[in-house]
Formats: C-alpha cells, structure tokens, sequence
C-alpha cells in the first residue's frame, strides 16, 4: 500500500498533527533560554513567563494616559476594521 492512501486512526491523525506543533515549540524555547543566558534583557525571545506577565499588563491594567485597557481597545479596533 502506498503512503498516500493509508487510513491513518484518530489518534494517529491527532499525533501527526501535534509533532510539528510541540517541535516548534520546544525548538523556541530552547533558543529563547540560550538568548537569556547571554542576554537577560533580550527581547527579541521572550520567555513564557514575560509573555505572561505582558498579557496580563495589557488585559487587566489601564493605560495611564487613556485610561483604557489597551488588549481590549485595540482588539475592539480592529474587528470594526474587519
């Protein structure tokens, strides 16, 4: 049987799809951490704890010259763009 018309299970398809996913990541990470050992003001590689911690900035605290909350402004902006 070729590759091409093999039956793959769901579990299968769901793996295959996941592999290129967890590879990339684990490849960020990895460069993200090695960036930070030299550099720990790098931000061209955030680590996940940064990212975090920006998310929650721009989510949950108002900017404080508008007074509003950037994620939410910006997103609402850009849906009325769409």
């Amino acid at each position: 049987m070729r590759w091409v018309n093999m039956r793959l299970s769901r579990s299968q398809r769901i793996l295959l799809g996941a592999i290129p996913i967890v590879l990339v990541l684990a490849i960020y990470l990895f460069a993200a951490s090695q960036r930070h050992a030299i550099n720990p003001s790098d931000k061209l590689l955030p680590l996940p704890g940064a990212m975090i911690d920006a998310m929650g900035t721009l989510i949950f605290k108002p900017d404080p010259l508008s007074g509003d909350y950037l994620f939410w402004s910006d997103t609402l902006a850009s849906l009325r763009r769409l």
